[in-house]
């Protein structure tokens, strides 16, 4: 008997065609910023902040195709492509922020000697993405701040009469941001990396589902054997149950049905098992 209680894509992606054009005309007036100014930290803010939206496509495009009754049989299958996708994101991310810290001196050098108006300009166009563009999910999130200090940087360097100290502030502001790029791309590596292998469910994750399943029906002494694996968003567990022999049939089906009931209800999804003894 299975019983599968569906991932609530909501908590990971935004609305698809919201989030698309959105994101597409945030980036595409920070890529005009950039070719306007030469700037290392507006450049630095584009490439971490398109992996962020290529990150709200993918899950959008995940959840999307996932949907219909011809492609739920391969929902399992699309999670795995979702995931192989996310894992090529995390190491394009962990990349651009390295090849980003290696040539962002070379880059902030040569512009050393630019007109003052392009700094204050590109310190403008850094504090309009933050009020505008920033994401909901980053403005709660230790990356803030992160993102403070790079603005106060920027804006001391616009701000400065000195060249070498406009040209340090406007690096370590763009630095920064690579930094935050590089730490976002390894959490998604690991994470992804993590869910493609199948691995043991964490006792955290596995202790509530067996008291789920006990409130349910199925006490902890009639189970003979368990079996737990997850593989990326899904868990499966196959309990072995040692059925007392004058157990009414009808009284057994009731209590099945109870348990695939409750884990209809959870934010993940479980693949339940049941052998009867």
């Amino acid at each position: 008997m299975t019983g599968t209680a569906p991932i609530d894509h909501a908590l990971v992606a935004r609305p698809w065609h919201r989030s698309l054009r959105s994101d597409g005309l945030a980036l595409g007036l920070l890529l005009v910023a950039v070719l306007l100014t030469g700037s290392v930290t507006l450049l630095a803010q584009l490439l971490r902040h398109a992996g962020i939206a290529l990150g709200h496509a993918i899950a959008g495009a995940g959840t999307r195709l996932g949907r219909g009754s011809q492609r739920a049989h391969f929902e399992f299958g699309l999670e795995k492509l979702r995931r192989c996708c996310e894992l090529l994101l995390g190491l394009v991310l962990v990349g651009g922020a390295l090849w980003l810290i290696r040539v962002g001196p070379e880059m902030s050098l040569a512009l050393a000697n630019q007109p003052p108006v392009l700094l204050a300009l590109a310190a403008t166009a850094n504090f309009a993405w933050l009020l505008w563009a920033w994401p909901e999910e980053e403005r709660r999130s230790a990356a803030r701040g992160v993102q403070v200090v790079a603005q106060l940087l920027l804006t001391t360097a616009a701000m400065s009469q000195d060249g070498q100290l406009a040209h340090l502030g406007g690096l370590l502001a763009g630095v920064l941001i690579a930094l935050l790029s590089l730490r976002h791309g390894a959490r998604v590596v690991v994470d992804t990396v993590r869910d493609l292998i199948d691995r043991p469910v964490d006792p955290e994750t596995l202790l509530p589902l067996l008291a789920l399943i006990e409130e349910a029906g199925i006490t902890l002494d009639l189970i003979r054997r368990l079996r737990s694996r997850q593989v990326g968003g899904r868990i499966f567990l196959e309990l072995h149950l040692r059925v007392p022999p004058d157990e009414p049939l009808d009284r057994l089906s009731a209590r099945l049905d109870s348990v695939s009931a409750a884990l209809t209800k959870q934010p993940f999804e479980v693949d339940l098992a049941i052998k009867v003894h």
